[in-house]
């Protein structure tokens, strides 16, 4: 199962990162990188690590979801990176870390970007995001490719990738499917195998077919090892 991978764009330069992440947020990094951070109110165990700023991060976070103006203007001025790394393994954990993101923006931090999904949100996005119904979209990249819509980042939750054809609807509708389902199975405990049915609500009947990602091959960042369930409408 791949780690969870959340790289925050700190206002700070590196000298100034370890101030700011005492004072705003209390955190204290181990002298070694690899032990383990905890972060005060948090269940999840994290790693953390501190790097300089990256080039072109802002064009990283306008692809993904379009920014203000002065959104772009903060990432883009951003002094230095820190990065959390942690295991998302139940839906109690998964609200912890994402109370872990809100505290990073509501203390000054522009954003974060989600290295396993690749998703990339402003700080005003993500808190608009995880207050939806259906939070897990905040976690879940969308890739139209071959006529499907796909789903990346499931791995990270110990689940396969989500596919649809793109000619069963349009693309909002398919999206809120791919999250509908992904919430289902992540956070409610769906339990499904190759002709299980599921009913989203609307009187769309959909059926689940076991297949092995098409999308990417092994060695590929965005491969997921569990495979990929096919959701067929009916």
């Amino acid at each position: 199962m791949k780690k969870t991978i959340l790289a925050f764009p700190l206002p700070v330069a590196v000298d100034a990162a370890l101030p700011f992440l005492s004072e705003r947020l209390h955190l204290q990094l181990p002298a070694n990188a690899a032990d383990l951070l905890m972060i005060p109110g948090c269940p999840v165990s994290f790693t953390g690590k501190l790097q300089g700023p990256a080039a072109g991060l802002d064009d990283i976070f306008a692809d993904h979801f379009a920014l203000t103006d002065a959104e772009r203007c903060a990432i883009k001025a951003h002094g230095s990176l820190f990065f959390l790394q942690c295991s998302i393994g139940k839906p109690a954990e998964f609200e912890a870390v994402n109370k872990v993101i809100l505290q990073f923006l509501g203390a000054g931090v522009p954003g974060v970007y989600m290295e396993q999904s690749g998703c990339a949100w402003s700080a005003a996005a993500f808190r608009a995001a995880v207050a939806d119904t259906l939070p897990m979209e905040a976690w879940l990249n969308f890739i139209a490719a071959k006529g499907n819509l796909c789903t990346l980042g499931m791995e990270s939750f110990g689940l396969p990738d989500l596919n649809i054809s793109l000619a069963s609807g349009d693309m909002d509708g398919l999206k809120n499917v791919l999250s509908c389902v992904a919430d289902a199975l992540f956070r409610d405990g769906l339990e499904v195998d190759t002709g299980t049915r599921w009913n989203d609500g609307e009187g769309n009947d959909f059926e689940f077919r076991k297949e092995q990602s098409a999308l990417y091959h092994k060695g590929d960042f965005e491969y997921n090892a569990l495979g990929l369930w096919k959701l067929l409408k009916k």
